[in-house]
């Protein structure tokens, strides 16, 4: 097997992973009170999203409107089209100090949770 082989193998595992990763246990997650938060653009949610969610753009997130928002330890779905940029913001607001924050990566992951 060649290098660019293995080279084209490994990203279609990484693409995978993080397309269909998978999605974190919430057992014992009050998932009624939870903040669902769509971090994709604007056009993005226009065209779909998960009843209830927030649209705050991942470039978007301030501190100041986040507290305003949810508790520091209300449960906090986020998710966008395929889960970077909502690992960008589960970072950004797990350093704010919200506790429980779960990257759901993808509208069909929370929808499936709240079913």
């Amino acid at each position: 097997m060649n290098w660019g082989t293995i080279v084209v193998i490994a990203l279609v595992i990484v693409f995978a992973w993080m397309r269909f990763g998978s999605v974190p246990d919430l057992t014992g997650v009050d998932l009624r009170s939870a903040i669902i938060l769509d971090v994709r653009s604007p056009g993005e949610f226009s065209s779909g999203h998960v009843e209830r969610a927030i649209n705050i753009p991942v470039m978007s997130l301030q501190k100041d409107s986040m507290e305003a928002i949810a508790k520091k330890e209300q449960p906090i779905l986020v998710y966008c089209r395929s889960g970077t940029r909502a690992n960008n913001a589960v970072q950004t607001l797990k350093e704010w100090g919200f506790t429980q924050v779960y990257n759901l990566r993808t509208q069909s992951n929370v929808e499936s949770v709240l079913r």
